[in-house]
């Protein structure tokens, strides 16, 4: 069970160090793959991220200063329920916003999950995604406003997983690199979220090891309500709450945009 925004945490001073630490894998993690990325989408445009999630899919870590931060918001449950075996070396590989609920926003957005395990047990998953410049479609680089349905933006896959147990899926591999026109880059950029995870597996277990399994899942629980009030703090309960309408013009006519604020 979470804990609630109003709970009081055991020790705050531990607590602190503890969010800090775990926000400072995510970001050492997005350093690993902005220097081990192939495409200017990753080191110029610097559109990806990488994050730390509950086993339920809740994220309790992610980037300050690297990458897209808004990207964390997006729910993962659906991805994370379509693999029904997680087991360590899993990396489990999507890129269809429609089988999982919303995680990827469009194709060229290629997102991966691998669970962590400590000691057998599943504590969380990392999580990362990438714009790649070509999944395939119409079109070189997969979007153009020309289009009026999906399958023409190239390759659309479901979660599925690109390793089993740190194995290639081999036939995943072959249809990938047979439907996108740069396949040495796209290959390079999913290695480099591969490298991401790495260290950021290597880095969580390494805080386990020294909280003990107990006390850094409580620390876990307690990060998330310190997450949610953090935007407060920054001014953003200013913002009232209600349905407010916007628009914003792609091509005419204006299109209506309308947006809850909570």
């Amino acid at each position: 069970m979470h804990a609630s925004i109003g709970m009081r945490p055991k020790d705050p001073i531990e607590l602190a160090i503890f969010c800090n630490l775990v926000a400072a894998i995510t970001e050492e993690a997005c350093g690993v793959l902005v220097r081990t990325a192939y495409t200017t989408f990753i080191k110029e445009v610097q559109d990806f991220s990488v994050a730390l999630a509950t086993p339920e899919g809740t994220f309790f870590a992610y980037p300050g200063r690297s990458g897209v931060p808004t990207a964390v918001a997006l729910p993962m449950e659906d991805a994370i329920k379509a693999i029904r075996d997680w087991q360590p070396g899993d990396i489990v590989l999507a890129n269809d916003p429609y089988t999982t609920g919303g995680m990827v926003t469009h194709s060229p957005d290629m997102t991966m999950i691998a669970p962590i395990f400590f000691r057998g047990e599943l504590v969380a998953f990392c999580w990362s995604f990438l714009h790649s410049s070509d999944v395939g479609g119409a079109v070189p680089g997969s979007l153009a406003a020309s289009h009026d349905e999906v399958y023409q933006e190239g390759l659309r896959i479901p979660p599925s997983k690109l390793y089993r147990a740190g194995q290639l899926n081999e036939e995943l591999y072959e249809i990938l690199m047979t439907n996108v026109r740069i396949p040495y880059q796209l290959w390079g950029d999913l290695q480099a979220m591969i490298s991401a995870f790495r260290v950021a597996t290597a880095r969580l277990i390494e805080l386990f090891d020294k909280f003990g399994r107990d006390r850094a899942k409580e620390l876990i629980e307690e990060c998330m309500p310190r997450r949610k009030r953090a935007p407060s703090s920054r001014g953003y309960r200013r913002v009232p709450i209600g349905l407010s309408i916007t628009s914003m013009t792609i091509s005419p006519p204006p299109i209506p945009c309308a947006s809850h604020s909570r």
